[in-house]
């Protein structure tokens, strides 16, 4: 009789695995793969329940943006919350929901990371260990998460006209790369490697600022041009050996 009861136990246990939930995440406007500068961001998306079964009513969702290794709230971009729900009605087997995100301006972007390029993510969630919004409910976790690329090119309130006659060459540079600033009033240049770590800051003092990449290592890098103490353009060169 104890090894029957085992074997009803060992039924179960497998009936409940093969009953874990399985969502994903589509966005409404952009794909993973695509490029972007305008602003604002809308991150607004989709989840579907990918499972054989329905997530039943009162199964908690829980949502967050992802910038790098940060979560903020779909609510209010608060840094490391994550925004959850709880199901009012069972989302059944092929069913989808839409979620409305915070839109993201470029503005916001320069305040939190400087004006790097980067990905903007969307990642989901069932069930417990919302925090982390790891595979915690999920048997495949692989399709919880789309992302975006941003690029932002310049904030509000500056122009684009005051920065058309700026030109930096050669791209992809060798040795020297040549900032030249056509008279404009540009403070100081910030440069940065793919990671956001200013590798070099020059406090402009000529119309054509050089600088020396002959130490730097090859790849992408990103300069930052700084006018009355706020970025008013990002935008990359490229070193090579």
């Amino acid at each position: 009789m104890k090894k029957i009861y085992t074997f009803l136990f060992s039924l179960l246990l497998a009936a409940g695995a093969f009953a874990q939930p399985n969502v994903s995440v589509t966005l409404d406007n952009y794909t993973s793969s695509e490029a972007t500068s305008d602003d604002p961001l809308d991150l607004s998306f989709v989840i579907t329940n990918e499972g054989s079964t329905a997530i039943p009513m009162g199964d908690s969702l829980y949502y967050a943006i992802r910038i790098g290794s940060q979560l903020y709230s779909l609510i209010d971009l608060a840094p490391m919350t994550v925004t959850y729900s709880i199901l009012d009605a069972e989302l059944p087997a092929g069913g989808s929901a839409g979620v409305t995100a915070p839109t993201i301006t470029m503005d916001w972007l320069f305040d939190e990371f400087g004006g790097t390029n980067g990905l903007v993510c969307v990642r989901v969630g069932v069930g417990f260990n919302s925090m982390a919004l790891d595979a915690a409910n999920d048997s495949d976790y692989s399709d919880n998460e789309i992302c975006v690329d941003y690029t932002v090119t310049a904030v509000t309130g500056i122009g684009e006209e005051d920065l058309s006659q700026i030109s930096v060459y050669p791209n992809p540079a060798v040795d020297v790369i040549n900032f030249n600033l056509a008279g404009n009033t540009i403070e100081t240049i910030n440069v940065m490697d793919v990671s956001g770590r200013v590798v070099d800051v020059i406090n402009v003092n000529e119309s054509i600022e050089v600088l020396d990449v002959n130490n730097y290592e090859s790849g992408i890098y990103y300069y930052q041009l700084v006018k009355n103490g706020e970025v008013v353009k990002t935008d990359k060169f490229i070193v090579t050996k």
